[in-house]
């Protein structure tokens, strides 16, 4: 598993063509790799957009009263939990973070370190391009 960072900070190298959207946010395993929200701010802070987890009633899952809900075991458990926010928190990380994504053929993997929760390094680590068709 992973996490996603949203980074809101400029980024190193990056074709000034491209603008990143917010909801396509880069992935990382830096973190707990529990499928959590980061953002890295315009001012270099990081944010964790914690979250608790909470059972969703039968009766609001996907396929309850369906055929396949008394079928399939695996469909029982399908929007089993959700995710409700609990609040941004800035963090004081000191470490380094890596983040990626692609975008087209091309692979945008960066490094972030930060001293006391502020960016101090950001930086372009790893740069190809994948086989085009």
């Amino acid at each position: 598993m992973f996490d996603y960072v949203t980074c809101e900070y400029p980024l190193p190298e990056l074709d000034f063509n491209i603008v990143w959207p917010k909801n396509d946010p880069f992935q990382t395993k830096s973190f707990e790799c529990m499928m959590e929200h980061y953002t890295i701010t315009k001012d270099g802070r990081i944010i964790h957009h914690t979250v608790r987890h909470e059972s969703v009633p039968e009766e609001e899952r996907p396929f309850y009263g369906t055929e396949r809900w008394e079928t399939s075991t695996l469909a029982r458990f399908c929007g089993a939990m959700r995710s409700v926010p609990t609040g941004d928190v800035y963090l004081n990380l000191t470490d380094t973070i890596r983040f990626y994504n692609s975008k087209g053929y091309e692979w945008f993997e960066y490094s972030a370190t930060f001293v006391d929760g502020k960016l101090v390094d950001i930086r372009r680590v790893n740069q190809h391009m994948f086989d085009t068709p």
